[in-house]
């Protein structure tokens, strides 16, 4: 294994070129975003060997926008196109935007959009262009219920030709239990109405169809992960909220039969009585599956798990401190897996960490890609990676908070290359 330690403020100074010890090379990618970025999300775009790159921007009088824009795989941002704006956003450091594409090239991408006066009354808007961004579709609830409740923390993968799989938490059930509340707490982690795990299948002409529900009773603010495997199935991975607040990451499989719940990821037995905001990732490299994910074995630490799910192997422990906060990704690459997650760093600080796993989970290397505040502010960092290159996207402050306004933000990238790339 190789560890390499490069800390924020050395990579913004050299900017290019920085060999590891190891056989990766990371190197800081410019992105000349001028506004109040944050909520970064990346994907691969395999068949143009580019990434996409959407972000949001916070603009004058509580507004807000989604931004995408081709990523080379050099670095090179091209140019922005918007795919939405609008005044009554719900802007949040865990639930946030994604950007995807379907198998005929069309992008698509999701926003949240308040729809009561409620904190988390808000719903999901999807939209898709055929033209790489220049126009949009008007956009698509995937939910129908007509609750004034949360539906988020959403995850897209494609199915075949125009279409795109989603999977979401939603509130319905939290509306029913409690028809006069008009919200249920203040931040995200607090509250703990009745969630449940949702999927549907979206198409280019609006058309919503395979709406079902796959867990009647989850964690209330956990991101979500689907993965689509090389035979066209789909895995889905998400936090379960059992009746005695036990809460590990749960697994479900979608084939030519329909969805099924398989089970856990692993029984970590995580009993905690609030939300932890910390979702599950899922990669996959050849017929080998893996899931990353956060959990606390007692009462201090939290822990960094990565485990592949055919093996009955333990999972292999990544991290664990009192000062871990998670927030983990994962894609496959170079032979086996790059997990990132917000390591322990100096005091009031974390540090988000690069480690690349081969097949068998043997750790290959290890980087400190920067120090950043611990806290909300810095988001879900988002891996995406192509070939022999990965990008890696995050959110960092930038400047100090005015009073009555959040603090201002920026997006910072690098990229991850094993290649002469």
């Amino acid at each position: 294994m190789v560890r390499t330690h490069l800390a924020a403020q050395f990579l913004s100074l050299l900017g290019a070129g920085l060999a590891l010890a190891g056989p990766a090379q990371l190197v800081s990618i410019e992105l000349p975003i001028e506004t109040n970025a944050l909520t970064p999300h990346v994907v691969a775009d395999a068949a143009n060997q580019r990434f996409l790159l959407s972000w949001q921007e916070r603009l004058p009088e509580g507004c807000a926008r989604l931004q995408v824009a081709t990523l080379s795989i050099s670095g090179e941002l091209g140019e922005a196109h918007e795919v939405a704006r609008g005044c009554d956003w719900f802007v949040n450091w865990a639930d946030h935007p994604q950007i995807a594409v379907a198998d005929n090239g069309g992008w698509w991408a999701f926003w949240l959009q308040k729809e009561g006066g409620g904190t988390y009354h808000y719903g999901i808007r999807v939209a898709h262009s055929q033209d790489e961004g220049a126009t949009w579709s008007a956009p698509i609830t995937p939910h129908d219920d007509g609750t004034l409740s949360e539906h988020g923390f959403v995850s897209m993968a494609a199915d075949g030709a125009d279409r795109m799989r989603l999977v979401w938490l939603d509130g319905r059930h939290a509306a029913a239990s409690h028809p006069a509340e008009t919200d249920l707490q203040d931040e995200h982690g607090g509250h703990e109405g009745a969630m449940s795990l949702r999927a549907a299948v979206l198409d280019s002409s609006g058309a919503v169809s395979d709406g079902i529900e796959l867990d009647a009773r989850t964690c209330s603010c956990c991101w979500t992960a689907l993965l689509r495997q090389p035979d066209g199935a789909h895995l889905a991975a998400w936090r379960d909220r059992s009746e005695h607040e036990i809460r590990d990451i749960a697994l479900a499989t979608r084939d030519r039969s329909g969805w099924q719940v398989t089970g856990l990821v692993h029984a970590d037995n995580w009993k905690i009585k609030a939300c932890p905001v910390n979702g599950p990732a899922l990669a996959q490299h050849g017929e080998r599956v893996f899931a990353a994910w956060s959990t606390m074995p007692n009462a201090n630490d939290m822990a960094v798990r990565l485990r592949a799910l055919d093996s009955d192997a333990s999972p292999l422990r990544i991290e664990q401190g009192a000062a871990v906060l998670g927030r983990v990704d994962a894609e496959a690459f170079d032979g086996g897996v790059l997990l990132s997650w917000l390591g322990a760093g100096a005091p009031g600080e974390s540090v988000l960490r690069l480690g690349l796993f081969d097949a068998e989970l043997g750790e290959r290397q290890r980087i400190d890609v920067a120090a950043l505040p611990a806290g909300r502010g810095i988001g879900v960092p988002r891996l995406a990676a192509l070939g022999q290159t990965a990008v890696l996207a995050w959110t960092e402050p930038n400047g100090a908070a005015v009073a009555g306004a959040p603090a201002p933000t920026r997006l910072r990238a690098v990229r991850l290359s094993t290649g002469d790339d």
